[in-house]
């Protein structure tokens, strides 16, 4: 089953102010390169349903996503009853029909507001899932992991964070991957005591979640390295896991991390394109594994123009690449990829661009036998804002083996409201 996640918060959030900005990086004017994969064409796109509390505006996003068929989806993301109260929530789709959705119960000490958010989905069987995102309890934010069976959820649970955690301070959950029920790895950031951001990776063994653990960060890391990690994949019960790091003041690096026998090993830096500008604010948002020694990774990064653009990578042989920039459409002023996930014979990436009205679309690229093909728009559903208030972005995307694809994510309608989307491509 496909299982798919957010881009995290540190780095993913300096490149979302590049979009904003919009420089144009040269690749993307210069059109894509590559040659696209044909014999699937993209749906309409359609508003996934609001629970039945939602506000009028209500802040709406889905950002995880797990398809155990064409048909048949769990997605997981937020929204708000009123104006500062936001609500983790889950959303299923069942023979093609979005369903409304419903919350899920914090941890007991959750503010009655508890500004949650469900940041990604696993769901290692048909009837089984795991969501994890983060919560505040009035003071703080903390992180959850819920699991759902047979359509029914548990309250989530509390993790226990690394011994050297700040009491004070937020942390976050931002990926999650199950080789089987009762056996997952859950991974994001948490803040030290000494105030400083970390990525840590948190394991299930036999149903019982133990302590976070700290991961250990490339050794040209800064003192404060506002370091997390994004999202893992676990093919064959080894795990690949990819995020990001600071070198120094406003210089992200992307990182990739591999366990091997239920040991986490120091993390890599990966190398960037040639393009890549000093203040590089990199990151890995996602990755799918064929094998332990074989995965590919999408996320973002600064040009040397300050531009903001989408990167792939490949782990070959148990090789890290070097990554590559992947073009969006033409003329468009900056990109990011969000999510990524391979069919039989190919894979799909999806995220966001600007164009040269400055609107934000929705973003997907396809890559077969190491090629990226043309970029295209994803357009958003009917109603939705036009002109320079368009914003459409792609959260995370599920294909299944017969080559179908699920995309989720949020886009503004025509009264400026942010509203969760779905999307299929087959």
């Amino acid at each position: 089953m496909a299982t798919l996640g957010l881009a995290g918060r540190g780095a993913a959030a300096a490149l979302a102010g590049l979009l904003i900005a919009g420089a144009a990086p040269a690749a993307a004017l210069a059109g894509a390169a590559g040659v696209a994969v044909p014999g699937a064409t993209w749906h309409k796109s359609v508003q996934v349903p609001l629970p039945s509390n939602a506000n009028a505006d209500p802040n709406a996003d889905l950002r995880g996503l797990a398809c155990s068929s064409a048909k048949s989806c769990v997605a997981g993301g937020g929204y708000q009853t009123k104006p500062g109260d936001q609500l983790a929530r889950i959303a299923t789709e069942s023979g093609g029909k979005w369903a409304r959705g419903f919350s899920l119960r914090m941890p007991s000490g959750a503010s009655a507001d508890p500004d949650a958010e469900v940041n990604a989905v696993a769901c290692p069987t048909r009837t089984y899932c795991v969501a994890v995102g983060y919560y505040s309890d009035g003071f703080f934010q903390r992180t959850f992991i819920a699991t759902g069976s047979g359509g029914k959820w548990a309250r989530a649970i509390r993790p226990a964070l690394p011994k050297n955690a700040s009491a004070s301070q937020g942390a976050d959950l931002i990926g999650v991957r199950c080789h089987a029920r009762g056996s997952c790895v859950a991974v994001g950031s948490y803040a030290d005591k000494s105030g400083h951001d970390q990525a840590m990776i948190v394991t299930e063994a036999r149903g019982r979640w133990g302590r976070a653990a700290e991961l250990r960060l490339p050794r040209n890391a800064a003192a404060n390295p506002e370091a997390e990690l994004n999202d893992v994949g676990c093919p064959s019960g080894t795990c690949v896991a990819v995020g990001s790091y600071q070198t120094g003041p406003s210089t992200g690096q992307a990182m990739a991390v591999i366990e091997s026998k239920g040991t986490w090993g120091r993390a890599t830096e990966i190398s960037l394109p040639a393009s890549a500008g000093k203040k590089q604010d990199a990151f890995l948002a996602h990755i799918t594994c064929s094998s332990p020694r074989s995965c590919l990774a999408v996320g973002g990064y600064a040009t040397k123009s300050g531009a903001a653009a989408a990167l792939a990578v490949t782990l070959s042989k148990g090789k890290w690449q070097r990554a590559i920039e992947v073009a969006g459409p033409r003329h468009a002023r900056s990109a990011g990829l969000y999510s990524v996930s391979c069919s039989a014979t190919s894979c799909l990436a999806v995220g966001t661009y600007q164009d040269a009205s400055r609107a934000n679309r929705g973003l997907a690229v396809l890559e077969s036998h190491g090629k990226w093909g043309s970029a295209m728009q994803v357009s958003a559903p009917s109603g939705a804002a036009t002109g320079a208030e368009h914003y459409a972005l792609l959260y995370a995307v599920a294909c299944t083996s017969s080559g179908t694809c699920t995309a989720v994510g949020t886009y503004n309608d025509g009264s400026n409201h942010s509203r969760a989307m779905a999307t299929v491509r087959s």
